[in-house]
């Protein structure tokens, strides 16, 4: 590498001189017209500050391009995050709303779709339950820059997220389960009671206590409604051994059932059985508190335990157990609760309970759950219901005797005597003693007055009914 020297216009002149001195030219003429032709202008031009704010200017030009670029790459930015986050909000609103009929996750992506947004990606998550639905969603895309690619950043990451919820506190629930003699089979029971809790501990997971009131309606024929939960409805009084009741047609067309209007209590007998026993075997309408209606419970071990007890039997009568279920649920049932609780009956916590159904802030579900259709369902006609029989029963007889009844045929005014199938014009025994219906069917299978013991003109060879 050459070194270089720098010198200033002084140094400069004294150098000329001494080379015009070498050469012999005169030295005041040169000097004079150097000074005029170069050295003047050089000296001004090194004392000239016009033109250095250009420099400046053109530096603060390049820094002001730069910075518009970088803003018109924000706005960019911040326009796609906007869009992007206002779709989202809209999206996972619709998408949580627990009236919405779609998939959730379809209608967040139909309206990202719809949106005019590209080359977005979408994540998104959805947990719901009876009384809830959450959706959380988030989206993102990448933006190319058109000018702040000058300082470095060629994307920009747009980025935006969301959630959405929608939760009803309260609940109120009728659990409807098929306990007939079918679920008995291919482990269908068990399975029912497995699935019937896993989903009472979900709904009082979901909710707060006291906001969640759950009614167990176990069902077969008929609906054992039980002895508290009877006393708050006028049964019919043809007896007291059980508590099952019909329904009439017009019932189904109502969800209200009315505590004062007189219900009709099932009979207490025993159409399955063609032996005899005292009491009978096998009641149409179950005896024991395992099968009986378990209302307004709060109490998840009350609700499991009651699941637990329950065993198949019997035929299929979905409806029964279907308009206790809703009946349950209609604020007409409010007067049945509050007198549970004033028993101590039932959580204080579930007054004014169940609510009205324009109750926003309340969710009222039925849960069927069963094998198949309705079959038969069995019950006394009603003439045989109450009142006096044509048994008669003979107080003086031996404990456990076959001979101490005696039947009355109205046509022939005479008695007959099934042990030895003879005709006597007066009751057998010593203290014959008329039997009335309720003593009757709590007493013999319904088959064995129809088949055996009744002549066959007896008012007793048709005493049931089938719905």
């Amino acid at each position: 590498m050459r070194d270089v020297t720098v010198i200033g216009v002084s140094d400069m002149e004294r150098k000329i001189e001494q080379i015009a001195m070498t050469v012999g030219w005169p030295i005041m003429g040169l000097n004079t017209r150097l000074k005029q032709t170069v050295f003047k202008p050089v000296r001004r031009f090194r004392r000239d500050e016009k033109g250095g704010m250009l420099i400046f200017a053109l530096l603060c030009f390049m820094g002001m391009l730069v910075g518009a670029g970088m803003a018109i790459d924000f706005m960019r930015y911040e326009n796609n995050r906007s869009r992007m986050q206002a779709t989202l909000d809209r999206a996972i609103l619709a998408a949580a709303a627990l009236n919405q009929p779609l998939d959730a996750e379809a209608v967040v992506i139909d309206y990202f779709a719809k949106s005019g947004l590209k080359d977005y990606t979408l994540t998104i998550s959805v947990d719901e339950g009876v009384n809830f639905r959450t959706v959380n969603a988030s989206a993102a895309l990448t933006q190319n820059s058109l000018f702040l690619n000058m300082v470095g950043i060629d994307t920009l990451s747009v980025i935006t997220a969301g959630i959405a919820e929608e939760r009803i506190q309260k609940l109120e629930v009728s659990l409807v389960l098929d306990v007939s003699g079918s679920m008995g089979s291919n482990s269908k029971l068990a399975n029912l009671k497995v699935a019937a809790k896993d989903f009472a501990q979900a709904l009082i997971d979901a909710g707060r206590v006291g906001k969640v009131a759950i009614s167990i309606i176990p069902y077969n024929g008929t609906v054992v409604v039980g002895s508290r939960l009877a006393q708050e409805y006028n049964l019919t009084v043809e007896h007291n051994a059980s508590t099952c009741v019909r329904f009439d047609d017009e019932d189904f067309f109502t969800t209200t059932l009315s505590t004062s209007q007189s219900i009709e209590r099932v009979a207490h007998f025993d159409y399955q059985n063609s032996g005899r026993s005292s009491p009978i075997a096998w009641p149409e309408c179950d005896t024991g508190t395992d099968s009986a209606i378990l209302p307004f419970s709060t109490s998840i071990a009350a609700i499991n335990a009651h699941i637990d007890g329950l065993s198949a039997g019997g035929m299929t009568a979905s409806d029964i157990g279907m308009k206790w279920g809703v009946s349950l649920l209609d604020p007409s049932a409010r007067d049945v609760l509050t007198n549970l609780i004033a028993s101590d009956d039932a959580d204080p916590l579930l007054a004014d309970r169940p609510v009205a159904y324009s109750d926003g802030d309340t969710l009222k579900v039925i849960i069927l759950m069963t094998d198949g259709d309705n079959t038969n369902q069995y019950d006394i006609i009603q003439e045989r219901k109450s009142g006096l029989s044509d048994v008669w029963l003979d107080h003086d007889a031996p404990s456990g005797s076959t001979t101490k009844y005696s039947v009355y045929d109205t046509d022939r005014e005479e008695y007959y005597y099934p042990h030895d199938r003879t005709w006597h014009a007066t009751a057998l025994g010593g203290n014959p003693v008329q039997m009335t219906y309720p003593e009757l069917w709590g007493t013999f299978s319904t088959r064995l007055p129809a088949v055996r013991m009744a002549p066959r003109r007896s008012s007793l060879s048709s005493c049931f009914r089938c719905s």
